[in-house]
């Protein structure tokens, strides 16, 4: 047994002598595996050893590869930056104000020296004496004195004509001012917006409300409207209109009408068929950019400034009375003769709707005045404008006509060269129809 014991003592520190090293180097293994085990328990301690780490990760990444990086973190920056205003509504609005704050002021003290100077300019061309005599022309007809100088101030432009087919929306000619809006892509695109707003319009309100729209307001710009069946014409406009421009924007329809009236009726959508429209448009944009161009233009003035003197103001004084006074006579005179004294203007009747035939009634108008008048042909063609004075109108049809009339009393209709008699009196409406027989209704 004794020599059994010695043995196992032996093995034992021979072992030991022999895994000494390799129990030490355990022991420390175990010891280094607690340590990290315990350090991934504790998030403090494992964020404070993968700082450094992450960050000089991220930062080789975005080097390497930033476009990738972008696309990855651009779906979580969106919701992030939501939901921290909606929570931090006051700590971004501090943050951002010093970067914001500044812009906008920049900007906004740039538009002010902008504005200011825009408005010297105007108001230098505004008043002078071309402004004084229109001002007192709006007290003459009694119009507020500042509207007097908005032409001046907000000279008056037209930027582009369109004609545009009522049944299709398609665009049948278009005159522009400025070379640029010549080829422009959307003028298809324009066209069916204004042929939708009308439908719409009309939808909206119901068929028993009769009438189209007239003007639409885009931003800055106005857009005038003037509609005859089967077309009406669009005028893209900036600044202060003429009283009159409407009227002159149907005139120039009518115009039109009368003498491409069959062109107009059998459109397809070659809008080669109509390019010879293009002209009294073009013409029309080229009467308004002279006369904004001569009332914008400043008057030079001559060296001396005898203008500043106390007789010449008293000469333009007595110059302004004079006027005043004349054109008050005239006003007065013109009143005062009775309208059959007066000889209307004979003016050339435009072309016939329909070609003469042997089975065709010929309705002739003479206005005395400021007349409007709808007149439907055989229930398929209609013409609805205001006529002034002097002006002469002819239709055609082979069973009747339907007439209205705004001011019966300063229209005078014949029917084959023969008068059809007193309508009614002065600004009176009435409603006709009229057949081979003459007047059959009234009402």
């Amino acid at each position: 047994m004794s020599s059994d014991a010695q043995n196992t003592a032996g093995v034992e520190r021979l072992r030991e002598i022999l895994l000494s090293q390799d129990r030490a180097h355990l022991k420390t293994l175990e010891l280094e595996l607690q340590n990290l085990r315990h350090t991934i328990a504790d998030k403090e301690a494992l964020l404070a050893s993968l700082n450094p780490v992450v960050a000089d990760l991220l930062e080789r990444k975005i080097a390497s590869s930033g476009a990738e990086m972008a696309e990855i973190v651009a779906p979580l920056m969106g919701p992030a930056i939501k939901r921290q205003v909606a929570e931090s509504k006051d700590e971004m609005v501090e943050a951002l104000y010093p970067v914001i704050g500044q812009t906008v002021r920049r900007a906004v003290a740039e538009a002010m020296r902008k504005l200011v100077k825009q408005i010297n300019e105007r108001l230098d061309k505004a008043f002078n004496l071309q402004t004084t005599w229109a001002r007192l022309k709006a007290r003459m007809v009694g119009m507020p004195e500042p509207l007097a100088a908005l032409p001046q101030v907000f000279p008056f432009t037209i930027e582009q004509l369109f004609l545009i087919d009522q049944r299709t929306g398609l665009l049948m000619a278009h005159a522009p001012a400025a070379p640029e809006h010549e080829h422009n892509g959307k003028l298809q695109m324009m066209s069916g917006m204004l042929t939708a707003i009308q439908d719409f319009t009309k939808d909206a309100f119901g068929s028993e409300n009769a009438g189209d729209l007239h003007e639409v307001k885009y931003g800055d710009k106005m857009i005038f409207v003037a509609a005859n069946p089967p077309a009406f014409l669009a005028a893209v406009t900036m600044g202060a209109a003429p009283l009159q421009f409407s009227d002159k924007l149907r005139g120039l329809l009518r115009r039109i009408h009368n003498t491409w009236h069959h062109e107009l009726r059998a459109f397809d959508g070659e809008a080669s068929t109509l390019q010879a429209v293009v002209a009294p448009m073009q013409k029309f944009l080229t009467i308004f950019s002279e006369s904004v161009a001569a009332s914008a233009e400043p008057k030079k003035r001559p060296d001396s400034h005898w203008y500043t003197t106390t007789v010449a103001k008293i000469s333009y004084g007595v110059l302004l009375g004079m006027l005043f006074a004349g054109a008050a006579w005239f006003f007065w005179q013109s009143r005062a003769t009775p309208p059959a004294a007066q000889a209307p203007a004979q003016a050339a009747a435009p072309p016939a709707l329909l070609a003469a035939g042997p089975n065709l009634m010929r309705l002739e108008a003479r206005l005395d005045g400021r007349v409007w008048m709808n007149v439907v042909t055989d229930n398929q063609d209609s013409t609805d404008f205001i006529f002034q004075r002097g002006e002469v109108y002819v239709w055609r049809a082979r069973d009747h006509f339907r007439v209205a009339v705004g001011n019966a009393g300063q229209t005078e209709l014949f029917l084959d060269g023969e008068s059809l008699g007193l309508l009614g009196e002065t600004q009176q409406s009435v409603r006709l129809l009229i057949t081979h027989d003459g007047i059959v209704e009234k009402y």
